[in-house]
């Protein structure tokens, strides 16, 4: 799967965990922002990911081209609400 779109449809993921939301329905998207922070993104996104899909429809993080593993390990990750954005 690729990070940055939901399997098969072209869409990156928050855009397509939105689509499916009725308006009014309360449901949050999250952006992480990180640098070279790996162990403290590494609790955010557990700590984030741990909401159930029906109060967190998104987590987009953007890596600000890390360079301590940060990118390979968000590759590794396998929540399909995880939508990364790399900057290089």
């Amino acid at each position: 799967m690729s990070t940055a779109e939901a399997i098969g449809t072209g869409k990156p993921a928050a855009a397509q965990a939105l689509e499916t939301v009725p308006a009014g329905a309360g449901r949050l998207v999250a952006v992480v922002v990180t640098h070279n922070r790996l162990d403290k993104l590494k609790a955010t996104v557990a700590r984030l990911l741990e909401s159930p899909g029906h109060e967190l429809a998104a987590l987009v993080v953007a890596d600000n081209a890390s360079t301590d593993g940060t990118a390979e390990w968000l590759a590794a990750q396998g929540d399909p609400r995880l939508d990364i954005c790399t900057s290089h």
